[in-house]
């Protein structure tokens, strides 16, 4: 396995034991890594962002959100898409439209895409 798919996968059970300081630590870690091989940080950000959304993770979507806040204006341009995409992920983990659900839903369009 790749060091960028193990990276991936180490993310996303962080994420789904809804574990946001485990999460940080090991972001942390990679970014403090004296490695050859770059780990693309944008991609890494894409997949671990669309695991927090299917999770419904606000926390950790918030979290993210201030990540994004501190890549450069290009790479926020190339990323931006991806909380659309985000948004489409929320509505369709809440189809059954309970309340809960909804207020989830509205959360993220008025937290993340308007903001954005």
């Amino acid at each position: 396995m790749s060091l960028q798919k193990e990276v991936i996968k180490n993310c996303k059970n962080f994420i789904n034991n809804n574990d946001l300081y485990e999460l940080k630590q090991y972001y942390n870690h990679i970014l403090d890594l004296k490695i050859e091989y770059n780990i693309n940080l944008e991609y890494l950000f894409k997949e671990v962002f669309y695991c927090a959304c299917y999770t419904l993770n606000k926390e950790i979507i918030l979290w993210l959100i201030s990540i994004y806040n501190t890549f450069d204006d290009i790479t926020k341009i190339a990323l931006r898409q991806i909380f659309i995409y985000g948004k489409y992920i929320f509505i369709n983990k809440c189809k059954d439209d309970t309340k809960t659900n909804t207020e989830l839903v509205k959360w993220y369009q008025e937290n993340i895409i308007i903001k954005l």
